[in-house]
């Protein structure tokens, strides 16, 4: 039998549209077919579809759960029977970049950076400032090693790009070049923000740095000390707690220095 009391027996999907959308989930789709009713569910990959709503017996709306990259099976299922599309829908990876280590170099020198994220493709164009940045290696996922250089200091934005979309992170990397003076100088902080619970890791480049001495505030607090790197211009601490944007400050005996709202305290959502 078909149906029972009106109520169809046996259903089929025809189509889905869109058929991708990225990882985190939250596309709306509409499905056609044939059969629907007000007790079909929808899974895509597994999962139960967010908001289904059977218009009529041949078209549901819905929203994707989250998924991983790659095809995804799509089920439609009823008291009855169930019905799929193989392969029906496709969860995007959109790139997301993450972190690069090391946050510096000096100018007109040959540095591989590497970058830490997801969905970054063997594919992926990687620019830093203005410069594109040749691909030295990578797992064609989680990292990829470039090779940068630039003539000009100071800092620059790292910025990916691959057929499924594009990441940035503002100021990461800094290039830097003989100091001018002999007092300490800022140049830039990495990461630029963190939680205000305190406890992130931050790596300040500066000209004229001392091997013992020096101090870093943030917000007018004591950022304490994890490393230091004086022929890299770099000095490694650890944010304290705070709010709001606040300048970063250093001190040492050849000087001080402060670059105004330079760190930004954001609220750790609770989970």
């Amino acid at each position: 039998l078909d149906s029972i009391a009106g109520v169809p027996r046996t259903h089929a999907i025809t189509s889905i549209e869109p058929q991708e959308g990225p990882t985190h989930g939250g596309t709306p789709i509409t499905l056609r077919g044939d059969g629907f009713t007000n007790t079909t569910n929808v899974l895509i990959g597994g999962r139960l579809a967010i908001g289904i709503q059977v218009v009529d017996r041949t078209t549901i709306l819905a929203i994707t759960p989250p998924g991983a990259a790659g095809k995804a099976q799509l089920l439609i299922s009823t008291d009855w029977t169930n019905s799929e599309l193989k392969n029906g829908f496709t969860y995007i990876q959109k790139p997301e970049l993450k972190a690069i280590t090391p946050v510096s170099s000096p100018i007109n020198t040959p540095t591989i950076i590497k970058l830490t994220g997801r969905g970054l493709t063997d594919s992926t164009q990687v620019k830093v400032g203005e410069q594109s940045a040749a691909r030295v290696d990578g797992d064609g996922n989680t990292w990829l090693s470039v090779e940068t250089q630039n003539s000009q200091a100071g800092p620059a934005d790292v910025a990916i790009a691959n057929s499924d979309g594009e990441a940035l992170l503002p100021n990461a990397f800094t290039f830097y070049d003989e100091p001018t003076t002999d007092v300490v100088e800022l140049l830039n902080v990495y990461p630029a923000k963190g939680s205000e619970t305190g406890g992130e890791t931050l790596v300040v480049t500066a000209y004229n740095l001392q091997d013992f001495g020096n101090q870093v505030f943030v917000g007018g607090k004591l950022a304490p000390l994890v490393d230091i790197n004086v022929s890299q211009n770099r000095i490694t601490v650890i944010s304290p707690p705070g709010q709001g944007v606040q300048d970063l400050s250093i001190k040492n005996d050849s000087g001080s220095d402060t670059l105004s709202n330079a760190f930004t305290y954001v609220l750790k959502p609770k989970i």
